[in-house]
């Protein structure tokens, strides 16, 4: 016997504003978005404050997100089969062949649904008020050259501490270690150039 129970993470919004503490958002779920942007744009609209140039996206870090209510159902208009019927695959009960490609799929789906529900529909909605969208991908449990490439000026971020051998140079003692990947710090420029963006930014002095 098998039970599926859909709940939510409990993450909070991480140094919130005043007024947006809480739990975080469905990222996956394009009715969560609508819900989360209209606040903007009622926020907006009511004070007459002008839309600013470029909205930012910070780096995806919503944890042990990995379900959405919905999740079934696109799973099945997707990969045109159910992902109920295959559960002890999926949970690795029972691993073959077939649990490889439904773990994959599931993994697709959650791409896919992150791509259109959440980042496609920002960038429309920054669009239709003439703004413009700059977003940190990395983190995402998806196509991270899709997700830079979707907004209009995608951000790389560095991790870590760069040595620049400089004499008398003081530096913190709790890493020496540079984190950064140099292919993971592509991504961002390789997206803009695939898709024709002119600009690339980069968060550069995070620690």
């Amino acid at each position: 016997l098998m039970s599926l129970f859909v709940g939510k993470n409990l993450q909070q919004v991480k140094r919130a504003a005043p007024g947006g503490e809480g739990l975080v958002m469905d990222h996956f779920s394009a009715t969560s978005v609508k819900k989360y942007l209209e606040t903007f744009t009622k926020a907006f609209n009511s004070t007459e404050t002008p839309y600013p140039q470029t909205f930012f996206n910070d780096s995806y870090e919503v944890y042990n997100a990995d379900w959405t209510p919905k999740l079934l159902d696109e799973f099945y208009q997707r990969r045109h089969y159910k992902l109920e019927n295959y559960f002890p695959e999926f949970l690795g009960i029972i691993k073959n062949e077939t649990s490889i490609r439904v773990i994959a799929d599931y993994r697709e789906t959650l791409s896919d649904m992150l791509l259109e529900n959440f980042t496609n529909q920002w960038t429309s909605w920054a669009h239709s008020h003439e703004s413009l969208t700059r977003n940190q991908a990395h983190g995402s449990p998806g196509n991270l050259i899709d997700l830079y490439g979707a907004v209009d000026i995608p951000e790389c971020e560095s991790f870590g501490l760069s040595e620049f051998n400089i004499s008398g140079l003081r530096t913190d003692t709790f890493s020496h270690r540079n984190l950064s990947d140099l292919s993971m710090l592509k991504y961002a420029s390789s997206a803009a150039y695939i898709t024709g963006k002119p600009y690339t930014s980069s968060e550069t002095l995070t620690w």
